[in-house]
């Protein structure tokens, strides 16, 4: 039986017990998670006076330390991914809203509004231009929106087709070679999501771009840091609402 992205991640939250492996990563890559948080937070400009909204914020591996830099946040994702970011320690200013965006009731606006490696989840193109609208709603003026580490097929394949992308993608393949029960048991969950057409590539991202812009926006793609395991090929767009 297959399962959307959603639901698989509620599924491994309910199974297994590793966050890491939780969130569909590897554990050796926790250590890109403090720069992973730095990035956001400048990127954002996020300060104590900002009101934040992660959408598909899973069991916190962002947002529970990226709270510490804002008055207020709200999370966004399945409940059982929910009930272990409580599990793992909520921090007091942090509220979470069950559901799968945008089918959520959430009657505030936000400064800041984050949506990190979620859209390669969606269906397709509609249902990724649909989620944004909605983030960008639910924006403040003079608010910013993060649309994190998008994996563009595009940039992915100018990289793989590089010598340095070969020794890189040959080197992840032997660090990735070795799995606990713990991962086997995760990748039959994540199996049975069904194929997502890609979609995200160069002419989605600067169609996007162009799209803000027409609308008012600012919008811009900012690349991350070297220090983020996919760099050479994810990128972020980052959108502002004028004042």
């Amino acid at each position: 039986m297959t399962m959307s992205p959603y639901e698989a991640y509620g599924e491994a939250a309910r199974q297994l017990a590793t966050p890491a492996i939780m969130s569909g990563r590897h554990t050796f890559q926790a250590s890109s998670e403090t720069p992973m948080v730095a990035d956001v937070v400048e990127k954002l400009r996020l300060d104590k006076s900002c009101r934040l909204l992660e959408v598909g914020c899973g069991i916190g591996t962002v947002l529970r330390p990226i709270a510490t830099h804002v008055a207020k946040a709200v999370g966004v994702d399945h409940p059982s991914c929910l009930f272990r970011f409580e599990q793992l320690g909520k921090p007091a200013n942090v509220s979470l809203v069950p559901g799968e965006w945008p089918n959520v009731e959430i009657t505030d606006s936000f400064d800041r509004i984050l949506v990190y490696a979620v859209l390669q989840y969606l269906s397709g193109e509609p249902a990724a231009r649909a989620f944004i609208a909605a983030c960008i709603a639910k924006l403040q003026p003079g608010g910013g929106l993060l649309l994190g580490d998008i994996p563009n097929e595009d940039a992915r394949h100018r990289f793989v087709t590089s010598s340095f992308g070969r020794g890189f993608q040959a080197q992840w393949a032997k660090q990735t070679a070795a799995k606990t029960e713990e991962q086997i048991l995760a990748g039959q969950i994540f199996a049975r999501v069904g194929p997502r057409p890609p979609f995200l590539n160069d002419a989605f991202v600067l169609g996007l771009l162009a799209d803000a812009r027409r609308e008012g926006l600012e919008s811009y793609v900012v690349p991350q840091p070297a220090d983020l395991p996919f760099c050479y090929s994810r990128e972020d767009v980052l959108i502002w609402k004028r004042l």
